[in-house]
């Protein structure tokens, strides 16, 4: 009778001892999962801990981590998930001096030359820079709208005065009368005098107002300058780049020919010219029938709808349900058509027949004209990029 209650003391003894070291609460010793009585919580290296992606909380809860801007009660729940965030104010946020992108991350600030997603993001490195898109909405590069000094853009009070070169004096080359010296021009732009176009390509003229070879023949020629179709020419240097970055605002040519956007008879080819305001106004062609009004008349803006099937204006894409958007939107791989007609996966992708093809890279791929010479590979073989400078006359 002795020796079966001392059998009974030691059994109470031994579970009242698993019980103090198994309490099944977090952070409580344990060998198995079962041993863990609080919900969404297992043992975890002999120690009572939540599941992942769950976050403890007042050690009594495992809580589930979440994306930005869902509810959260500790700031667990959001950086398990998404690093570089908190629980601000019940919903999880990015912490201060990171910028939200989409749900899931949390972005350092872009400097100068790094990848962006946006205008915000560049600046919250300088305030001077932007994100230089290769098609908007997607990505692109932190860049400045002057100069730059390393992973910094020179504030403009710091930027030297723009110096137009003087082509050296040449024998047998003197002005006619009436003629006016103001630069270099290139090849198949209007000109006044033989030294303007001889200062860009000395086997170049001006024949009847434009610049062409002085002997041409069916590949360089006022005709056949050898960029893409529908790029614009820098004035001087033979360089040419997308229509979308003229009057961006950004000086993309280096004797500033594409940002001359202002004043009469001051609208580069390849522009949008705001007819109605003033002062005289021109802007980049990109920013037509994009929902926002960059003319000071909203001009950019009008005829922007097409239920009537009238047609779009030129240089915008209409949508099969007959919305006008920027011609730059094709293929970009963002529906922006109500009814994702700009991305017909069968042109874009090379893939299937295409009703419509703006420009056609070499793959086959169709991509919006915008991608040509805008400095970055649109087509995925750099064809975009090959005939981006006018060609040389042929020597006399």
């Amino acid at each position: 009778m002795l020796a079966a209650v001392i059998l009974a003391s030691s059994i109470v003894v031994i579970v009242t001892r698993a019980a103090a070291e198994f309490g099944g609460s977090l952070g409580s010793a344990c060998q198995l999962d079962q041993d863990c009585t609080t919900q969404n919580s297992r043992c975890n290296h002999g120690t009572c801990a939540c599941l992942p992606y769950y976050a403890t909380y007042n050690s009594s809860q495992c809580l589930q981590s979440t994306l930005l801007g869902m509810p959260c009660v500790t700031s667990e729940q959001c950086w398990q998930k998404v690093a570089n965030s908190s629980c601000t104010a019940g919903v999880c946020r990015c912490s201060k001096g990171f910028l939200q992108f989409r749900r899931h991350t949390c972005l350092s600030p872009a400097r100068v030359g790094e990848v962006c997603y946006s205008n915000t993001h560049c600046k919250m490195w300088d305030t001077e820079s932007q994100c230089d898109f290769l098609i908007p909405k997607l990505f692109g590069r932190c860049s400045c709208r002057g100069r730059a000094k390393g992973d910094r853009c020179l504030p403009p009070a710091h930027l030297p005065p723009l110096i137009r070169s003087k082509p050296k004096p040449q024998i047998g080359s003197a002005l006619r009368r009436g003629e006016v010296d103001d630069g270099p021009v290139t090849l198949g732009l209007p000109c006044s005098s033989d030294r303007q176009c001889a200062s860009a390509d000395p086997n170049s003229r001006c024949i009847s107002g434009f610049c062409d070879c002085i002997i041409t023949n069916s590949s360089c020629s006022a005709a056949f300058t050898g960029c893409h179709k529908g790029t614009f020419q820098c004035r001087g240097s033979g360089e040419c780049i997308s229509w979308y970055l003229v009057c961006d605002g950004r000086q993309d040519c280096k004797d500033g020919s594409d940002e001359q956007c202002r004043g009469p008879g001051h609208c580069p080819r390849t522009a949008f010219r705001c007819a109605r305001s003033r002062p005289h106004l021109c802007i980049s062609a990109g920013l037509r029938c994009n929902g926002v009004a960059d003319c000071p008349a909203a001009e950019d803006e009008a005829n922007c709808r097409d239920l009537a099937n009238r047609g779009c204006p030129r240089g915008t894409y209409r949508c099969r349900e007959g919305t006008c958007i920027g011609g730059h939107e094709f293929c970009n791989a963002v529906l922006t058509c109500p009814d994702g007609s700009d991305e017909p996966e069968g042109a874009c992708q090379a893939n299937g027949p295409a009703h419509y093809c703006p420009f056609r890279c070499a793959n086959g791929r169709c991509r919006s004209t915008a991608v040509a010479c805008s400095g970055r590979d649109g087509c995925g073989d750099n064809s975009d990029e090959e005939h981006c400078r006018v060609c040389k006359c042929p020597k006399v």
